[in-house]
């Protein structure tokens, strides 16, 4: 499930596009503080890191938006922009000067709207494939569906968790060793109490994937040897493991 943050002046007229959103699965965070919160300088940050979507509002003026631009833009956020209708060449103006690629109008029907957030999402994550089906190099987009998904799941993985799934993710041939997880996780030798947190970490990860689209097995543990990724996921990301490029931009846009 993905997450949007919903800027607006007021939840209450947002009811219907927060609905049709609900239906296509997101989950979907309205809130009429943000902008004022932002203006005196009083949002945690971190608090953005939760979301891969902002959508900001008709209520919302183009001048309030560029006040609240360079809070968002310091994370890696899709931001879309809503209409009640398709924008004139004014409000086609705004959003190239705002440098916002993405919008919606607001009684959009589910499908087209589906498709609108894939999109935006799509290229913001592969800046090349410019909205095609496939990308510059003929890669289906099934299979750029799967990188959206992988990237979403990374990005909520904490610092530690995303080494370990790293490493692993990254070695082809063989399962990495519990010796050489250790050393690069922390350099230090094997003990006891750095096992624990080896299995901790693979059994928090494969929760993370499992609720974000990604079921059964992820991370396997074989005895004697160490950790290697299962069978069945392992398929699902091949393609995209062979790719050091796509692999690089992954862990990078964590």
């Amino acid at each position: 499930m993905q997450q949007i943050l919903l800027l607006t002046k007021n939840v209450l007229s947002e009811e219907r596009l927060q609905r049709n959103l609900q239906v296509l699965n997101y989950e979907v965070f309205g809130t009429s503080s943000f902008l004022e919160l932002n203006r005196y300088s009083q949002i945690n940050e971190q608090f953005l890191e939760y979301f891969q979507f902002v959508i900001l509002s008709k209520t919302v003026s183009n001048e309030e938006i560029y006040e609240i631009l360079p809070t968002l833009k310091r994370h890696k956020l899709t931001i879309i922009r809503v209409f009640e209708a398709e924008p004139t060449e004014k409000g086609k103006a705004f959003l190239e000067d705002a440098g916002i690629k993405h919008w919606i109008i607001e009684d959009s029907p589910s499908e087209l709207l589906r498709e609108k957030m894939q999109q935006a999402l799509l290229s913001d994550t592969y800046p090349t494939t410019q909205g095609n089906n496939e990308s510059d190099n003929g890669v289906p987009f099934n299979r750029q569906k799967v990188e959206i998904k992988l990237a979403n799941v990374i990005k909520h993985l904490s610092k530690q968790e995303t080494e370990f799934f790293k490493i692993i993710f990254s070695a082809m041939s063989q399962p990495v060793t519990r010796e050489e997880l250790c050393e690069r996780l922390w350099g230090d030798k094997t003990t006891n109490s750095h096992l624990s947190t080896l299995s901790s970490l693979s059994k928090r990860i494969e929760q993370k994937f499992n609720k974000n689209g990604f079921p059964g097995s992820i991370v396997k543990t074989q005895w004697g040897d160490g950790y290697t990724l299962s069978n069945e996921f392992s398929d699902q990301v091949a393609a995209i493991r062979r790719s050091p490029e796509i692999v690089t931009h992954l862990f990078n846009a964590a």
